[in-house]
């Protein structure tokens, strides 16, 4: 046990550890906070449209309710199946902080009846936005029809998953703000619209479990693409405290792989026929003071349909809705 006296040695030299590294601690924030701050300065803006906040820190809490929906049918030589699949309605919680332009949410799933994997990471400018997810499901479920007889996909029986990496172009990023509608990092100022190109590679499928019917021909199916897109997005608003933001975009896929196996048979429908992927936006803010609170709706549509020796024909539909509140300071 040390004595007296090296104790309070030992007061002295802890004080100014501990000194020097707040010391160095604060600088290096100071420096991320000058990095932040020179990197918001390089995107121009129209300050008659677009501003941004003064304050700095942002809190906010967001309530997501998602659901998604698949058909799928496929016919080869004598086996014609044809299923329709859902995740029902999921509910997922998250509370956030957001530096600047820098944020991270953290969320959960109070509810665990469906487990799901989601991972979400993106980021918006006002001329050039991010964003890429993955999600994969394993409790899905529908009912489906293999040569006219009508079979029960239970829950357990089928797995979903999709992903998606996009990058995302305003030509009139000056006047339109994307992170306006999104992120809240910037507040539009005056109503402006903007054309939009998107590059993306994406990617939705199902396989069956072991625990599938015994009378499912269906193994596998995955659609992939990697394309353009145009599209538009508009920012209105009404006044000071109320933002309305609408957003449509079609992607073509330009490099197109789907595959499919059936009865435990391959098969390739690559350069058969386009995939199509529609998505849509609507967002209403309320705006008070340094609190906001809002609605967003997204909706994702992709199609693919070949017709030759074998037709096939894959179908996804993602809805998702999130209800925000948030305060700065």
């Amino acid at each position: 046990m040390p004595s007296g006296r090296t104790v309070i040695r030992i007061i002295p030299v802890v004080a100014v550890l501990l000194l020097n590294w707040s010391t160095a601690g604060a600088q290096f924030f100071q420096n991320v906070d000058e990095w932040l701050k020179q990197r918001q300065a390089k995107q121009p803006y129209d300050t008659t449209y677009i501003f941004r906040p003064q304050e700095r820190w942002m809190v906010r809490e967001r309530s997501m309710f998602s659901g998604e929906s698949m058909t799928l049918y496929a016919r080869q030589e004598d086996t014609e199946c044809s299923l329709k699949l859902g995740s029902g309605l999921q509910f997922r919680q998250s509370v956030g902080v957001g530096y600047r332009n820098v944020s991270l949410d953290i969320g959960f799933n109070p509810f665990k009846k469906r487990r799901t994997l989601d991972i979400d990471l993106s980021t918006y400018g006002n001329r050039l936005s991010f964003n890429g997810y993955f999600s994969l499901a394993t409790g899905i479920e529908g009912t489906g029809k293999v040569n006219g007889t009508a079979i029960e996909i239970p829950l357990s029986a089928m797995g979903g998953t999709r992903g998606l990496l996009e990058f995302c172009y305003a030509f009139n990023g000056r006047r339109f703000s994307m992170p306006a509608a999104i992120l809240q990092t910037y507040r539009q100022r005056k109503s402006a619209g903007s054309l939009l190109a998107l590059a993306s590679a994406q990617f939705y499928g199902v396989v069956a479990t072991d625990s599938a019917p015994a009378s499912l021909p269906l193994n596998n199916a995955l659609t992939a693409l990697l394309g353009l897109g145009l599209g538009y997005g508009y920012n209105w608003v009404p006044s000071e405290h109320w933002l309305i933001h609408l957003c449509l975009t079609e992607t073509v896929g330009l490099l197109n792989e789907s595959q499919l196996k059936l009865n435990g048979q391959e098969m390739n429908f690559t350069a058969k026929a386009p995939v199509l992927a529609t998505n849509g936006n609507m967002a209403v803010y309320y705006y008070y003071n340094i609190f906001y609170v809002g609605v967003l709706a997204r909706y994702t549509n992709r199609i693919h349909m070949a017709i030759g020796d074998a037709d096939f024909f894959n179908g996804s539909t993602t809805s998702v809705a999130h209800l925000s509140a948030g305060i700065r300071f």
